[in-house]
């Protein structure tokens, strides 16, 4: 029969593994949660979006707000709802969108030629509490069907799909009054 001595110290240590378990296990990625985000270019949640702001040039540009848990208002160029699918389309691509190629280091010259400077278009995120992220996307690379995307205070530029590219200016052509990119293709053919 054990003694009140081991017992005791049986129990300390049970006490200090589930202390342990509960203080820095809770607190840090699972192993699928950390497989999930591997090769994520933005580490954001649709549902931390708090403010979108989409510029193509100095005269083309929509800002949107969230309004509730589901959706976001248009508050510029003018007032009144945002298309909640282009919305939701925008923020998927963004939450989920995986590098396909990094260029490490890519300097004023390469962003530059690889159409970041200028940009061809550049979506502001608002993320929780005044954290603040700014993508920009460029022209497509001369291999594969993806886009060149910085994100500002990061030295790398990544090689994306350009489905982050067709959500974003959808998003903004909806918001500015401009017929979708297929509405207008049609309208040309006719």
């Amino acid at each position: 029969m054990p003694s009140a001595r081991v017992t005791t110290l049986m129990a300390a240590l049970v006490l200090l593994g589930t202390g342990y378990l509960f203080f820095f296990e809770g607190q840090s990625e699972s192993t699928a949660q950390h497989r999930q985000g591997e090769g994520r270019v933005l580490r954001l949640s649709a549902d931390e979006v708090r403010r979108i702001k989409i510029r193509r040039d100095a005269w083309t540009s929509a800002v949107l707000e969230r309004v509730d848990a589901h959706g976001f208002r248009l508050v510029e160029p003018t007032e009144g709802p945002a298309d909640a699918a282009a919305v939701q389309k925008l923020l998927s691509e963004l939450e989920f969108l995986k590098s396909h190629g990094r260029l490490a280091g890519a300097d004023e010259a390469g962003r530059v030629s690889y159409g970041l400077r200028p940009a061809r278009l550049e979506v502001d995120l608002e993320v929780g509490e005044g954290r603040e992220v700014r993508v920009s996307l460029g022209s497509a690379p001369p291999v594969g069907g993806g886009v060149y995307l910085a994100v500002e205070g990061e030295a790398d530029v990544h090689v994306v799909s350009k489905h982050v590219l067709e959500a974003a200016s959808e998003l903004l052509d909806r918001s500015v009054g401009a017929p979708p990119p297929e509405a207008a293709q049609k309208e040309e053919a006719r």
